[in-house]
């Protein structure tokens, strides 16, 4: 707590530190210039110093940046934004082309499970020929012996038996 006494004391002074003494310049030192800082537009239109220190971002897809891709690139003199603008292209035109090969694979893998399930193109000619046999009129109406002997055997050769 502050009393009125001490409001009305004189104001005491604070001594100042002394200055310290100026240095001088030595001019056999050089310091170095401070590296002018490079926007990014500035980065972008460099060519990194290695191949791979180029600053890629991958378009969704796309799994893993390309060595030798980079390596072309830096031989050719490729800016970061152009070596950019050369994945981006690639995952344009590519992205679709490798969803529509997965498709292929796709189909061609369940046609090949429904072959081996239900028998594949060397069967249809078999089944075919069956069908022919069964509608001839010896096979239902006479009971053909060696028909009904055919179409039997023709049976087992389709369940692989």
């Amino acid at each position: 707590m502050t009393t009125e006494p001490d409001l009305l004391a004189p104001e005491t002074e604070t001594p100042e530190a002394p200055e310290a003494p100026e240095t001088p310049e030595r001019t056999d030192i050089e310091t170095p210039a401070p590296e002018p800082e490079l926007d990014a537009a500035a980065l972008a239109d460099l060519v990194p110093e290695t191949p791979d220190a180029y600053a890629i971002t991958l378009a969704e897809g796309m799994e893993d940046i390309d060595a030798d891709l980079n390596q072309r690139l830096h031989a050719a003199g490729f800016s970061n934004a152009q070596a950019q603008l050369v994945y981006d292209l690639a995952g344009e035109v590519l992205s679709p082309l490798l969803g529509d090969l997965d498709q292929a694979a796709q189909r061609a893998t369940d046609r090949a499970a429904l072959a081996a399930e239900f028998g594949g193109a060397g069967e249809t000619g078999l089944r075919s020929e069956i069908r022919r046999k069964m509608n001839d009129p010896r096979y239902w109406r006479d009971r053909d012996p060696t028909l009904v002997a055919e179409v039997q055997a023709d049976f087992a050769r389709l369940s692989g038996g």
